[in-house]
């Protein structure tokens, strides 16, 4: 992938592109071009992530590897630990999240090294390695100074196993506490209000952060203040958080999807199902140019959905199959038989896995 922000990057396209001819594999080259906006290295990770997940659902594989190794997540570790992060940070990066696969995980970066000049394949260095303006070169010039005092790479990845052993631990509590107090009321989340304010608040904010990845698929948590706040909020008016709208009701807390984050519309190809926006998955007749996206304002076009006891406001964030003529199905609407919409991974699965 060329983010196009260095001149050495085409050279480095070049590389990568002659070991797979050498190597008989397939290769594609994504273009990202960033636009001044945001943090550039958090935006360069997440147009990476986006770019190489839209690419591998084009062609139909099923995962992608990555090249951290354990020096790497010695690194993320002891970064999060500077930035106070709980159970879930200090467990580092997963030898395997969904599609994303990391199998060098436990092989130290100099071994590797070795490894390739042994083979004779060479490789590129990024000069942003050594750019003490980021925050990981800096913790790794910082490494042989802290194993003077204990603090080694074998060590911060023992403390990633122990924590990544926690979080399953409450991942189980939290997908323990939703299947007695949580339920899915079409596209929405509801909780018992009584048990979630009377829960710890360790277990609250692993509940509220799992409802936010839930409905918008983002791959990491939210920050741990922007949680805070949103729970301090009461939600006695509706208040939105990643893509998520909470509000209280007299015993319950419902959480629906907002309605301008939900997904573009994707074409459906001839291979149905399809998953759209993150959790739903739709299965009914293929047929030629048709699309599926959020139901939208265009729900009186389903004339039964008041008897489906949805608010018009959860109902407009749902599926809706489309062709050039307008809406041919909207099943939680309870228009068009044929099409059949499911939440997956189900909320109590959701936890268990993240």
């Amino acid at each position: 992938m060329n983010h196009n922000l260095r001149q050495g990057a085409a050279a480095e396209v070049a590389l990568v592109a002659r070991h797979c001819a050498a190597a008989d594999v397939p290769h594609a080259i994504l273009d990202w071009h960033w636009d001044g906006q945001g943090n550039l290295q958090a935006a360069a990770r997440d147009a990476r992530r986006r770019l190489l997940a839209d690419h591998v659902t084009g062609i139909g594989a099923g995962a992608i590897l990555l090249g951290h190794t354990a020096d790497d997540q010695a690194e993320t570790v002891l970064m999060r630990l500077a930035r106070g992060s709980g159970i879930d940070g200090l467990a580092g990066m997963a030898a395997r999240d969904g599609i994303w696969i990391r199998p060098l995980l436990g092989v130290p970066r100099e071994p590797l090294r070795d490894w390739l000049r042994a083979e004779g394949i060479d490789w590129a260095e990024d000069p942003s390695n050594e750019d003490p303006r980021f925050d990981r070169v800096r913790v790794r010039q910082l490494m042989p100074a802290l194993e003077g005092i204990g603090i080694t790479r074998d060590r911060l990845i023992r403390t990633a196993a122990m924590m990544a052993e926690e979080r399953v631990a409450a991942n189980r509590a939290a997908s323990d506490w939703a299947a007695r107090f949580a339920l899915v009321e079409g596209g929405d989340l509801l909780f018992d209000r009584e048990a979630f304010e009377a829960g710890p608040p360790a277990l609250r904010h692993r509940l509220l952060a799992a409802v936010i990845r839930w409905f918008s698929g983002a791959p990491y948590r939210p920050r741990l203040a922007d949680l805070e706040a949103w729970e301090a909020s009461g939600w006695q008016t509706a208040r939105t958080l990643g893509g998520v709208v909470a509000a209280a009701e007299s015993d319950r807390l419902r959480f629906m999807r907002e309605a301008a984050a939900t997904a573009d519309p994707v074409a459906l190809a001839d291979g149905v199902p399809i998953t759209w926006d993150n959790r739903w998955t739709l299965e009914g007749p293929a047929a030629p140019d048709l699309t599926v996206g959020a139901l939208g304002p265009v729900l009186d076009a389903c004339p039964d959905w008041r008897a489906t006891g949805l608010s018009r406001r959860s109902l407009e964030t749902t599926p809706a199959v489309r062709d050039a003529g307008g809406v041919i199905a909207a099943p939680l609407a309870g228009f068009g038989s044929e099409w059949t919409a499911t939440l997956r991974p189900t909320f109590t699965q959701f936890l268990v896995s993240h």
